[in-house]
């Protein structure tokens, strides 16, 4: 029997823009299914990536769906086994007819406006590409949406209590020193050009090849909160955007009422341990995981006050 591994659970709520637009992603996705009744049909290329449902299934708590990506027509790499050989290559493997070599999958729950996702190998974004390419291939019309951490909306709400300080922390690279230095480049240009933009021997620092660095971005309106100033409004802003981001970014945003809001606070996940089937997991495990989760948040109130 092979050793069972760490698999997470992600918990993702749905965003429209604009926000207040009625919208169940599950509805949708069940419309489009629907139409959808074999692999091929449920198959769609995109760039140099093959989006593939390998199974979709109607289910009292939701939409289940098994996502697979792959790169069409590429080989694998192997390697031999240990020998006697002072020097070895690598050898490819080309897949076999009809078939690809699958980068990964992921495993999904979707109800209202809610995901769950079980993966191993792939990311959120997977299910998001699948799923625009989906709707773009069938007569729906959908709203502009995409999957974000879980976002209570008791955290929104006590931004109202008039943000202290903002506290972000991200390790510096060359890429994220030129948004630092373009004021066209949203994030750290918005938030930290004020702040180390300035700092040069820091900037000629982070420019060395293979140089890291953590930087602490901290911003604070000094003097009494006035909840109606210029200056609150930003930083409300700032937090707001940082809660509702889909990229993690380490960050504690304080209240005037001290309260703390961080990311680890708003995006629930939960560890589980599944037996491996090659590079994924079975999909019958998966599928049952992600329910018996869904019950467990349920039961906490997760998911109520979300949307």
């Amino acid at each position: 029997m092979s050793k069972k591994k760490d698999v997470n659970i992600h918990y993702l709520r749905v965003v429209t823009i604009p926000e207040n637009v009625d919208f169940s992603l599950q509805n949708m996705a069940i419309t489009a299914h629907r139409q959808l009744c074999n692999l091929e049909e449920r198959t769609i290329d995109r760039g140099d990536k093959r989006y593939s449902c390998l199974r979709c299934e109607e289910h009292q708590e939701g939409l289940l769906l098994n996502v697979s990506v792959c790169t069409p027509d590429e080989p694998a790499n192997t390697i031999p086994k240990p020998n006697t050989q002072s020097v070895v290559e690598p050898s490819l493997i080309v897949a076999p007819e009809n078939a690809d070599f699958m980068d990964g999958d992921v495993h999904a729950l979707l109800w209202d406006r809610h995901v769950l996702i079980c993966s191993v190998r792939s990311r959120p974004t997977l299910l998001k590409a699948y799923l625009d390419a989906i709707f773009s291939g069938i007569e729906v019309d959908i709203p502009e949406f995409f999957l974000a951490p879980a976002a209570p909306a008791q955290a929104l709400r006590a931004l109202s209590e008039g943000i202290k300080k903002i506290d972000i922390s991200a390790a510096a690279y060359a890429a994220q020193l030129s948004q630092i230095n373009d004021a066209q480049k949203g994030f750290f240009a918005n938030l930290g050009l004020a702040t180390i933009g300035t700092e040069k021997p820091l900037a000629t620092a982070l420019e060395q090849k293979d140089t890291h660095a953590k930087v602490m971005v901290s911003v604070q309106q000094s003097g009494k909160i006035n909840q109606n100033s210029e200056t609150q409004r930003e930083l409300a802003k700032i937090a707001q955007n940082l809660i509702e981001s889909t990229a993690y970014t380490p960050y504690c945003i304080t209240t005037k009422k001290n309260s703390r809001i961080t990311p680890e606070i708003l995006q629930r996940k939960a560890q589980i341990r599944l037996e491996p089937f090659g590079k994924t997991v079975f999909r019958s495990d998966a599928w049952a995981a992600l329910i018996r989760q869904k019950t467990e948040w349920q039961s906490e109130g997760l998911f109520s006050g979300s949307n």
